[in-house]
């Protein structure tokens, strides 16, 4: 996430009621498995997770998962990439399901946030 938009997850997290248990940002979209693999593997795993699609932050309440995509104004490509997103985390964590993907941003789009509601992902609009 670049400097402004860590700056809209922080003011996200203070308006969520009741907060988060825990966060995490910028979680890679790759298994870390390194056992058992001789260097060679290691070495491409590794550079699997550097270059990996990063999901903006995972939120945790109550046991259930929110997987939270962070932009200036919400646009087309955050909608599409919080899909993606969300189904590259389900074939990676069969186990740990989302409960609700949201995209986070400061400047709305009604046309969009509708469109993103009809896909089962809320818009949370942070001032």
């Amino acid at each position: 996430m670049i400097i402004r938009e860590r700056r809209i997850f922080r003011d996200f997290l203070q308006q969520q009621q009741p907060q988060f248990d825990e966060y995490r940002e910028e979680i890679p979209l790759v298994t870390t498995n390194l056992q058992s693999m001789d260097p060679q593997q290691k070495h491409d795993r590794l550079w699997d997770r550097l270059t990996a699609p990063r999901i903006d932050a995972i939120c945790v309440r109550r046991g259930m998962i929110y997987l939270v995509e962070v932009e200036v104004e919400l646009h087309w490509q955050a909608v599409a990439q919080t899909i993606l997103y969300h189904d590259l985390w389900q074939l990676l964590y069969p186990h740990l399901q989302i409960e609700r993907p949201i995209i986070a941003c400061q400047v709305n789009r009604p046309d969009i946030a509708e469109a993103a509601l009809s896909l089962n992902i809320d818009v949370v609009v942070v001032s």
